[in-house]
C-alpha cells in the first residue's frame, strides 16, 4: 500500500489502530503507545496492552498460519517488522485476530522512524477500493496450501483488467529434488515459507496467485518495470537464501527460481492479447529465464504482440518447454 492509498483510507474511516513501539538501538520495545487512547478496543478485541499480547492474538486456525505453524509465522511478523527499523522501509503484514470470541482480520503497516516504529492497523473491510488490498484477505478463490489467489481467479483478474500492468510467472528449480530427497512435507514448508515471505514485502501495487505445484504468478497493478524487477530481485534472494534461513538441517538442500515477465495493456481499451494468450507468454518467458540459466526474461507487450501475429507463439513456447525438460 503506498503513501496516498494510506491516506486515503485513514480519511475515510475512524476505525484504525495507531501506535508505536520505541526503538532501543537494534531492537524495539515489547509495549505499545497508543496514539488514539483506545488501542485495539476500536475492534472489539480488549486487552492487547503491548506486542507479546499481539503476537499472542493471531488466529492458528487461519490458513497461511496453520501452513507454516503459529511460532514460525510470528517469527516472520517480528522479521518483518526488524527488517523495516534496519532498512527504514515501510512494511505491510495481513493479521487474523481473535480475542476473547472476538474475530478481525486487519492490515498491519509499518513505518519506520528515526526513534520508533509507527504500527497502523486497517480492518480489511475498510479497505475496500484501495488496488490490491483485498488480495490478502479475500475469503474465495484461494489456493488451500498458500491461501494465495488461485489460477481459476488470476484468469478473471486479467479477463477484468483495467490498467497497463505486468505479469510475472516464476517457479522453483529443483523442486523436484527437495521432494524426492527431503518428503513432500518439506516441500510444502517451502511453498508457504515463500508465500510468507510474499505477503511481507507486499507494497499492495501486486496481487499473489498459486497455479500449482512451484509455480507462482504475480500481476503488478501498474507498468512500473523498475518496481517489478526490484520485487523479483528480493524474491530471487529469498529463495536463493531459504536454506540458511529454514533448512541448515537439510544437508543437501538447494532452491532456485526462475522469473518470466510480461507487459499487460488494459482490456477495455483494445489490448490485441487474449487471456490465454498472456498465459502462455509468460510461460515462454519463464521457460526462456530457465533454460538461459538467468534471473528474468522480461517480455514488453509490443513484442509480446508481435510474437502472436506472426503465428510463432505455440512453436516457440514448445521448443523452450522441451529444452528445459532435457
Amino acid at each position: 500500500m503506498n503513501r496516498d492509498d494510506l491516506t486515503s483510507v485513514l480519511s475515510s474511516s475512524d476505525c484504525f489502530v495507531f501506535a508505536k513501539l520505541p526503538l532501543h538501538e537494534d531492537s524495539f520495545s515489547n509495549d505499545f503507545v497508543y496514539l488514539d487512547g483506545r488501542g485495539f478496543e476500536k475492534f472489539g478485541l480488549r486487552g492487547i496492552r503491548n506486542l507479546e499480547d499481539l503476537l499472542d492474538a493471531i488466529d492458528p486456525h487461519c490458513e497461511i498460519v496453520e501452513g507454516v505453524g503459529v511460532a514460525k509465522y510470528r517469527d516472520t511478523l517480528v522479521s518483518s517488522a526488524s527488517n523495516a527499523a534496519k532498512q527504514g522501509k515501510e512494511a505491510n503484514a495481513l493479521l487474523n485476530l481473535v480475542k476473547d470470541g472476538t474475530s478481525v482480520t486487519a492490515l498491519m503497516h509499518i513505518i519506520p522512524t528515526r526513534d520508533s516504529l509507527l504500527l497502523i492497523f486497517i480492518r480489511s473491510a475498510d479497505l475496500e477500493g484501495i488496488p490490491g488490498a483485498n488480495a490478502l484477505s479475500a475469503g474465495t478463490f484461494k489456493d488451500r496450501l498458500t491461501g494465495l489467489f488461485n489460477f481459476q481467479t488470476l484468469k478473471k483478474h486479467l479477463k477484468e483488467n483495467d490498467k497497463d500492468s505486468l505479469l510475472c510467472l516464476f517457479d522453483l528449480n529443483g523442486f523436484k529434488a527437495i521432494n524426492d530427497n527431503f518428503g513432500h512435507s518439506v516441500g510444502d514448508d517451502v511453498l508457504v515459507y515463500i508465500t510468507s515471505y510474499l505477503i511481507s514485502i507486499s507494497t499492495m501495487n501486486e496481487i499473489y496467485y498459486r497455479r500449482s505445484g512451484d509455480e507462482f504468478f504475480i500481476m503488478f497493478l501498474n507498468d512500473d518495470l523498475d518496481h517489478a524487477k526490484d520485487l523479483i530481485d528480493k524474491i530471487e534472494y529469498y529463495i536463493a537464501h531459504l536454506k540458511e534461513y529454514n533448512f541448515q538441517h537439510l544437508k543437501g538442500f538447494e532452491c532456485s527460481a526462475a522469473f518470466g515477465l510480461i507487459g499487460l495493456k488494459d482490456k477495455t481499451s483494445g489490448s490485441l492479447l487474449s487471456v490465454e494468450q498472456e498465459l502462455q507468454l509468460a510461460d515462454l518467458a519463464m521457460y526462456e529465464a530457465k533454460h538461459t540459466k538467468t534471473l528474468l526474461r522480461y517480455i514488453p507487450y509490443e513484442e509480446a504482440v508481435e510474437i502472436v501475429e506472426d503465428g510463432s507463439l505455440e512453436e516457440k513456447l514448445a521448443a523452450a518447454a522441451k529444452k528445459c525438460s532435457r
